[in-house]
Order: C-alpha cells, then sequence, then structure tokens
C-alpha cells in the first residue's frame, strides 16, 4: 500500500492560526501524521486490490473451465468404455 504524505508544519501553521497553542498544534500535527502514514488505505489502494483481485477470480475461473471439461472428457471415456465392455 501507498502511504499519504501530510505536510505537518503546514497543518500545525493551520492549527496555530485557528486558536490552538504551539505545543497542542505541533503534537496534533504529528499525531495526525503518524496515522496517516501508518495504515490509511487510499482510494489508488483499493483499486489496485480491487484489480488484483479480479485477476485472481479471473484465474480462478480459468481453472475451474479447465477442471471441468477435463472429468467431463474422463467421464464420458470413462462411461464410453463401460458400455462397449458390456455390449
Amino acid at each position: 500500500m501507498s502511504a499519504l504524505v501530510l505536510d505537518t508544519l503546514k497543518f500545525s501553521k493551520k492549527l496555530r492560526e485557528a486558536g490552538f497553542g504551539e505545543k497542542q498544534a505541533d503534537v496534533m500535527a504529528e499525531a495526525i501524521a503518524e496515522v496517516v502514514e501508518s495504515e490509511l488505505v487510499i482510494k489508488r489502494d483499493l483499486k489496485e486490490m480491487e484489480l488484483a483481485f479480479q485477476k485472481n477470480l479471473a484465474d480462478t475461473k480459468a481453472e475451474l473451465i479447465r477442471w471441468v471439461v477435463g472429468m467431463s472428457f474422463l467421464q464420458i471415456s470413462l462411461i464410453t468404455a463401460l458400455l462397449l465392455k458390456i455390449n
């Protein structure tokens, strides 16, 4: 997943302009930056996950079709062999 970058200096400055104390603004900016940079999922991440899921789903469908077709041929061969042996 990709990290989102937060300009803590700019954010802290805006908090000070809104009435927060300097220490409060700095601590809040750092705390929010840690959260944003650690585990925040952004739309791009979700899109990448969706594309990976769709690829895996397509691969699974193709594998399932190969198995079903293979098993169908096996069943047809087995039934044909049994019918020929009975006659």
